[in-house]
């Protein structure tokens, strides 16, 4: 195991069993993230060494939270699940956990994650339900920053699936990601530019919203259905850019108002809504 100057460890360990008193190593590990991550130098990994409910966390420096072969959690109420307030210049990944508001209880998390500041996030493998707010909650003033989201389910967030204030050029990439019965699947507000491919976005109050100017979505090889309002709704001049996509079964499919716009590449699906909708022009492939 490598050890910084200071005495903090590049890789630590947490357990079911644990002790945040002891060094966090793979023969002594801490208890929660909490505990190990003071004792985990800047850049390095805290993984999980069996199943276990780790706890909050509040994360301000560039880590890895890893979870994967094993049952890692995060379980809270009334508080958001982890917090990411980390410098400009700082990494974070989030890697294999089932973060868990108790959605069903009378103080039900508040955001599953959320991004506040930090030059990238990485969620990757993971499973975020049950907050009273956004599963994933980005609201960062930073001048540069990126999201990227792999592989992780989201359901029954009151709020939304994922929800983008970015500062300027804040750009998310969600692939493989599943969002429902949540307010809105995902919701880009002001300055985000985000990239949503092979992704199911079902069962949600709307599907995918681009609200304000300068909200840009790309929209791709995705299904957005069973939303009760709206499937892929642009308003107040945001755009939402639109390639392969199979939207059916929403209350509406398509909608644009005071200013949006949805244009489509021509090869989508909009079926079978109770309104279909139109886009607002074509885009053509080169």
């Amino acid at each position: 195991m490598c050890s910084s100057a200071h005495g903090q460890a590049s890789r630590t360990w947490v357990s079911g069993v644990g002790d945040d008193a002891n060094p966090c190593s793979r023969t002594a590990p801490c208890k929660t993230w909490a505990g190990a991550i003071s004792k985990t130098a800047a850049g390095g990994e805290i993984d999980a060494l069996d199943p276990g409910g780790f706890g909050a966390v509040t994360i301000t420096k560039s880590i890895t939270l890893n979870g994967l072969g094993t049952f890692a959690s995060v379980l809270v109420a009334g508080t958001p699940g982890i917090v990411v307030a980390a410098g400009a210049s700082d990494l974070v990944i989030i890697r294999g956990l089932s973060i868990d508001g108790l959605g069903s209880t009378p103080s039900p998390g508040t955001h599953g994650i959320r991004f506040l500041s930090g030059r990238a996030l990485r969620v990757e493998d993971s499973n975020l339900f049950g907050f009273s707010g956004n599963c994933i909650d980005v609201a960062t003033a930073a001048a540069y920053s990126d999201m990227a989201v792999r592989n992780v389910t989201m359901a029954d967030c009151a709020g939304n699936g994922v929800n983008i204030v970015g500062g300027s050029y804040f750009n998310a990439t969600l692939d493989n990601v599943q969002i429902v019965d949540s307010g809105t699947g995902v919701h880009a507000r002001t300055l985000a530019n985000v990239t949503v491919t092979r992704s199911n976005l079902s069962a949600n109050g709307y599907g995918v919203v681009a609200d304000v100017s300068g909200a840009v979505v790309f929209l791709d090889s995705s299904t957005v259905a069973y939303n009760a309002n709206v499937g892929v709704y642009s308003t107040a001049n945001g755009q939402i850019i639109m390639s392969n996509d199979d939207v059916h079964s929403n209350g509406q499919g398509l909608l644009t108002s005071s200013g949006g716009q949805i244009y489509s590449y021509g090869d989508n699906l909009v079926v079978a809504n109770i309104t279909d909708g139109n886009p607002s022009g074509p885009v053509s492939k080169r």
